[in-house]
This record gives structure tokens, sequence and C-alpha cells, in this order.
């Protein structure tokens, strides 16, 4: 069976939801466009915390280990289905016990 996917929000949506989490200067100027092209786009919850983990890669080591540790947050603002949300976090959990 198919993983569960669903729309991302759009690119205004998903910045709005981005901003309202946290609106740290670093992370609004370096983290968050990043993340926005994936804005209307369609994934899976694996999909979708690939993404996050390769934009926070991108990223400077101290922004970076700060935010591998909020990625959660990032999962339930941002994907709305509640099955492709689970999927996602059960991703994450995965990707950070390797």
């Amino acid at each position: 069976m198919p993983a569960a996917a669903t729309v991302l929000p759009d690119q205004d949506e998903f910045t709005r939801r981005l901003q309202a989490l946290d609106g740290e200067p670093h992370k609004v100027k370096e983290f968050y466009p990043k993340l926005v092209r994936k804005a209307g786009t369609r994934v899976t919850g694996a999909g979708f915390v690939m993404a996050l983990h390769l934009a926070v890669s991108e990223l400077p080591p101290v922004i970076a280990g700060t935010l591998l540790r909020e990625l959660d947050a990032y999962v339930r603002v941002i994907i709305d289905d509640p099955v492709v949300q689970r999927d996602a976090l059960k991703a994450l959990a995965d990707l950070t016990k390797s």
C-alpha cells in the first residue's frame, strides 16, 4: 500500500505558519526560504521529513543543532493531514534514533 500523502499549504500560508511558530530572524532568513520551496507540493510524511533534514543540513552547525531538536513542531504546524503528520513524526523519530 502506498504511503499517505498530502498537499502542503500554498506559499503564503506556509510562510504565515512558519512565522507564527517562530519569527526568529536567522530562521526567517536562512531556514524558512528552504522550506517554503515545498509549498503547494504533494508529499508523504517521510518525504517532508527528508526535505526538513536537507534544509537543516545546509545551515551553519550552530543553527542546525538547535533546529534538529525542534523539527517535530515544524511537522505539526505545516502538515494538516493527521495520517501524514503521524507518518512524518514517526520518520523523524526514526531519523533521530540513528
